[in-house]
C-alpha cells in the first residue's frame, strides 16, 4: 500500500480488520471506522480521505455507519451493489462495480454496463480476486 501510494495511487480507507459493518455494534463500527482512517494516515503520512464499505452490499450499510464515515472525516464513501453515479450523487452513496476475472476485457465490461447484463442490473455473476503485486523491477 506503501509503495502503490508513493506511486500516485490514492488510498482509502476499508476498516482496520474487514469486519461487516451491518452486523457490528455502532462502538466497534467507530472503532473500525476512525481507527482505519488513523493507522493509514500514520503509515502513509499523508490524509485518507475516502472510504469503501467491506462487503458494502444494502443490508452491509446502515444510517448509523454511514454517520460515522462522515465524523471520521471522510469525504466519500464507495457500496458495492452496484449501479451509476451520476453528476450531482451524494458522495456517501456512490456506488461500484465489482471488476472480476469474468470480464475479458475493460471493452467486454463497457459492453456489459451498456447492455445492462453486468452487476448492475443483478445479473453478472460475483466473484473477488487479488490484485497482483506490482513491485518497482517488474515495471522497468
Amino acid at each position: 500500500v506503501r509503495a502503490l501510494h508513493r506511486r500516485g495511487f490514492e488510498i482509502g480507507g476499508h476498516t482496520r480488520t474487514h469486519v461487516d459493518l451491518g452486523v457490528v455494534s455502532t462502538d466497534e463500527a467507530h472503532k473500525e471506522i476512525a481507527g482505519a482512517r488513523r493507522e493509514l494516515e500514520r503509515q502513509l503520512g499523508a490524509p485518507v480521505d475516502l472510504f469503501a464499505y467491506p462487503y458494502g452490499r444494502r443490508h452491509n450499510l446502515t444510517d448509523a455507519n454511514l454517520e460515522l464515515v462522515r465524523a471520521a472525516g471522510f469525504r466519500c464513501c464507495c457500496s458495492c451493489f452496484g449501479d451509476v453515479n451520476t453528476r450531482g450523487s451524494d458522495p456517501f452513496h456512490l456506488a461500484r462495480v465489482a471488476i472480476t476475472p469474468w470480464y475479458d476485457s475493460p471493452h467486454h465490461l463497457g459492453l456489459e454496463v451498456a447492455l445492462r447484463r453486468s452487476e448492475i442490473s443483478g445479473n453478472a455473476p460475483v466473484q473477488s480476486f487479488q490484485l497482483p503485486v506490482v513491485s518497482s523491477a517488474s515495471s522497468q
